[in-house]
């Protein structure tokens, strides 16, 4: 049977009428304990989380035998059957959505259950709660537990389940999901250096208010097609907060503080060579130095850009095939932020850096993944690469150069390279590389004045001045096709 591409509001309309209360008592025993759950906690507000609570540590000393939640749910909603097909649809429950009458993948597009950062139906804290407890193992929930858990009188010990204890901490009032308040969480993960729960949790937190305007907007649409997703990308990039101004900004890239992006800075200091005997012929021929003073320039990188309000992910001494792992996740965390700029400090030949393991890295690899990943479609995307091209120095009367090779054919692409093809890249090794030391400084000299493509042009020109002892100097290089200025945000 070929499956169906459009639900218009008749149809879900049409199909949710069928949806009878009684069905509900069949369609729970189809679930799971761990998805009861799931489920209820999904489903509960503020004035149900006690009694939701309650009901869970009952059941659970039951086995979750002969439940009711849903059936005792619908009681205490009059509109119950649309948030319960958005819970399912979160829960993968695909058993249930089918005995519904629902195709999955289609509510899939309704819903859109893989973005965290809006909800039609479910409250956008809770929704995210459960996205949280769905990437934490087994055993960082109880590690999680046993740092919030301070109250002997709550008798319940099972950290498989810890939407129970979410509901605990709710009624504890240790956290809130109305009004948003989960600094609890946020300072727990932030201790731990567990950046990326620290970052989904302040993202809920920032994008519910907004959620609440988008819902009455996207619950006007009649069809759910394949553009649903991208629509909704759009208007979750159209804030109340944006920066509206009548200077030379007005034409440039939407960039707003509060979502201005990812720094994503890749830090390769130390170095060794790979025992994976398929690997030697791609080794250098001596080995790769430890890149000393590298350090100075990822911190420099860091507290420049986060005056700007950029979010920063620095990784150290990745080997080759961890890379696009690393980056792949950063861009996944870029759908709701307006660039990405990544920054690259390694050892070098043309076209490449050198991942930890000595085996070289193609440098286009990175500017092709940027290029046609769909989170950063019509967004700035800023490449810098701090890394030898070659091993020639360059001497000031005789620079002649065409620059990097492979401009990229898609436009809001700027790359910046420390040195033309063929040339080495100077670092000194107690404040840092040249080129990186001389963008930071221009950044923060810059950043509130001029666009990013200028603020390079003068970079370009200042690691131009520069000379060793021996009388050697870089000539940095810039490549873009950004369509229009690309201005950081203002700091104040």
């Amino acid at each position: 049977m070929q499956t169906e591409k459009l639900l218009s509001a008749k149809d879900l309309a049409e199909r949710l009428d069928q949806i009878s209360f009684e069905d509900l008592k069949f369609l729970e025993n189809d679930l799971s304990a761990r998805n009861k759950v799931s489920l209820a906690f999904l489903l509960h507000d503020k004035s149900t989380s006690n009694f939701i609570l309650q009901k869970l540590m009952v059941l659970h000393s039951n086995d979750f035998n002969d439940s009711d939640l849903l059936q005792e749910f619908a009681q205490t909603r009059k509109r119950w059957k649309e948030p319960l097909l958005e819970a399912l649809t979160l829960l993968k429950a695909k058993k249930v959505i089918r005995k519904m009458g629902f195709d999955y993948e289609i509510l899939k597009k309704h819903f859109l259950p893989h973005i965290a950062q809006t909800s039609l139906e479910i409250n956008l804290i809770v929704k995210n709660l459960y996205i949280l407890c769905e990437k934490m193992t087994m055993v960082e929930g109880g590690r999680l537990i046993l740092t919030l858990q301070d109250n002997d009188s709550f008798k319940f010990f099972d950290n498989t389940y810890l939407e129970i204890f979410l509901l605990h901490w709710i009624t504890e009032s240790k956290i809130s999901v109305d009004p948003p308040n989960l600094d609890t969480l946020v300072q727990y993960f932030k201790v731990k250096e567990k950046d990326n729960l620290k970052e989904l949790l302040l993202d809920a937190v920032k994008f519910s208010e907004n959620n609440i305007a988008l819902k009455s907007r996207l619950n006007t649409t009649t069809t759910v097609d394949d553009d649903h997703e991208e629509k909704l990308t759009r208007e979750l990039s159209v804030s109340t907060n944006s920066f509206t101004s009548l200077d030379d900004r007005s034409m440039a890239y939407q960039v707003r503080k509060e979502r201005a992006g990812i720094l994503f800075v890749i830090n390769q200091k130390t170095f060794y060579k790979n025992k994976d005997e398929q690997l030697k012929e791609y080794h250098p021929e001596e080995d790769l130095a430890e890149r000393i003073g590298t350090d100075n320039d990822r911190d420099s990188l860091v507290k420049v850009f986060k005056e700007f309000g950029y979010r920063t992910v620095e990784r150290n001494d990745l080997k080759h095939d961890e890379i696009m792992c690393e980056l792949n996740e950063v861009i996944g965390r870029s759908y709701m932020y307006d660039s990405l700029i990544v920054c690259v400090l390694s050892h070098g030949i043309k076209d490449h850096f050198y991942g930890s393991n000595s085996i070289p890295f193609k440098i286009k690899r990175i500017e092709e993944r940027m290029k046609e990943a769909p989170q950063l479609v019509g967004k700035p995307k800023i490449l810098l690469i701090q890394a030898c091209q070659g091993a020639e120095k360059q001497i000031p009367i005789t620079i002649e150069h065409d620059g990097p090779k492979g401009i990229p054919s898609q436009q809001d692409v700027l790359i910046g390279f420390s040195t033309v093809p063929g040339f080495a890249s100077f670092r000194n090794k107690i404040t840092g590389t040249w080129y990186i030391q001389t963008l930071c400084q221009k950044v923060e000299e810059l950043g509130d004045k001029k666009h990013f493509s200028d603020i390079l042009t003068a970079v370009n020109y200042h690691v131009g001045t520069k000379r060793s002892l021996e009388n050697e100097c870089m000539t940095p290089t810039l490549t873009s096709t950004l369509s229009r200025d690309f201005y950081l945000p203002r700091r104040f």
